[in-house]
């Protein structure tokens, strides 16, 4: 019952306004959690409404102060973490690309070397997509007939000649390498001078021009002019012999390079 005084009802004051401070503090912990940037000036304005708080209310609504402080230094470490983690995927791409750059320019430099070495007069084209299977073996070529390209014409890379230009457009072409059981290249040994073939599959043979004849192993085996079909003296790799008989161990790496060189100094442009 509420006490009387004087025979009269007194009512005993509700402590709505620590209540309402209570209230309000909790709205600014709120809206702290939902827009954490403006982290200290609603701390600000939080420490100006609590302080009116009776003791009792003190505690708790500085410890709630504390839980907005620590959501916003989690959401300043998560901004920061994603910056972090940006700059991390650009600097892996920087350096894919520049892994990329350092191979490319390694194949460039491996072709102008071959040009001093074989006396090749060409051009050096782009690869734009390889097909390696046991039935075909052939790279699509970034350049055709307006760059002076012809069917015929050898192919290099690495080391050596890979191939041979199979298909010629205004703006692409196409070169059946030696590993394609439809390669057959003119051929000739050194130091022995033996006339042949390469034949190429897996793996690439060397078949002379007189059948019967015994093939030499460890030597180089290169292009040879027979027919004028090819330019001579192009390396193409080495004898080597294995149980199967005497193979060629290639020179040039028939994967897919980036980049060939294509010597133009034969423009004939029949079948083979």
């Amino acid at each position: 019952m509420p006490p009387r005084y004087q025979g009269q009802l007194v009512r005993t004051p509700w402590p709505w306004r620590p209540l309402a401070y209570l209230a309000v503090a909790m709205l600014l912990l709120l809206a702290g959690a939902w827009w954490p940037q403006a982290g200290p000036s609603l701390r600000t304005l939080w420490l100006t409404v609590s302080a009116p708080l009776t003791p009792n209310f003190a505690w708790p609504v500085q410890q709630l102060g504390y839980l907005q402080q620590g959501w916003q230094n989690f959401y300043d470490a998560l901004d920061e973490n994603r910056v972090l983690q940006a700059e991390l995927t650009r600097l892996r791409t920087d350096q894919l690309q520049a892994a990329s750059l350092l191979s490319e320019n390694k194949e460039l430099r491996e072709l102008l070397g071959l040009v001093p070495l074989t006396q090749a007069q060409g051009v050096v084209v782009p690869v734009w997509w390889g097909t390696l299977n046991p039935a075909r073996q052939t790279l699509l070529l970034g350049a055709g007939a307006q760059a002076g390209l012809a069917v015929g014409q050898p192919v290099l890379a690495g080391q050596g000649v890979i191939g041979r230009l199979w298909r010629v457009g205004d703006h692409q072409a196409e070169a059946l390498l030696l590993t394609d059981p439809q390669t057959i290249m003119p051929a000739q040994l050194s130091p022995s001078g033996m006339l042949g073939v390469v034949q190429g599959g897996a793996p690439v043979r060397f078949i002379p021009a007189v059948p019967g004849t015994a093939i030499p192993a460890d030597e180089l085996v290169t292009t040879s002019a027979t027919a004028a079909l090819f330019p001579a003296g192009l390396p193409i790799g080495y004898t080597q012999r294995q149980a199967t008989g005497v193979t060629v161990r290639l020179l040039g790496q028939p994967l897919p390079p980036r980049y060939v060189l294509i010597d133009q100094r034969v423009r004939w442009a029949g079948p083979l």
